[in-house]
């Protein structure tokens, strides 16, 4: 049986997110991000909504930073927080977790380079990066 937190943390993890599908509300919070850390962990089932919504957070943290450095090459981009918390505790899992988690991400990891790459390289300084990518 599933314990009575992580249907609380589903249904704001569920709730959020079809929000963001219609347009209301941030697209990424501190809250939302801990929420489908737990989600990915805890509950095999919502592994591949919560890889969805970092593709999503990845996209989106990528388009802030391309916009970032097309307007100011000399400045230090700012780090996004769910960016790190997101990559931290997926490394945690790979390097300290079952074997499983190796393949799944890997896996996930390189598709989600391929369509960011596809999407944003076509802009300015991102361009080689593009071509690389499709060696």
């Amino acid at each position: 049986m599933i314990k009575q937190p992580i249907l609380v943390e589903l249904q704001y993890f569920v709730n959020a997110v079809a929000n963001i599908q219609r347009g209301i509300g941030p697209e990424i919070t501190d809250q939302l991000v801990k929420c489908s850390l737990t989600i990915f962990q805890d509950l095999p089932a919502a592994r591949d909504a919560v890889l969805e919504y970092f593709a999503l957070v990845f996209d989106k943290s990528l388009g802030n930073y391309i916009s970032f450095i097309e307007k100011d090459a000399n400045g230090a981009p700012p780090v996004e927080p769910a960016i790190v918390d997101i990559q931290e505790a997926l490394e945690k899992l790979v390097s300290s977790g079952t074997p499983a988690w190796a393949p799944l991400l890997s896996t996930w990891s390189l598709k989600l380079l391929g369509q960011l790459s596809e999407k944003h390289g076509r802009g300015h300084g991102v361009r080689k990066f593009h071509r690389f990518t499709h060696v």
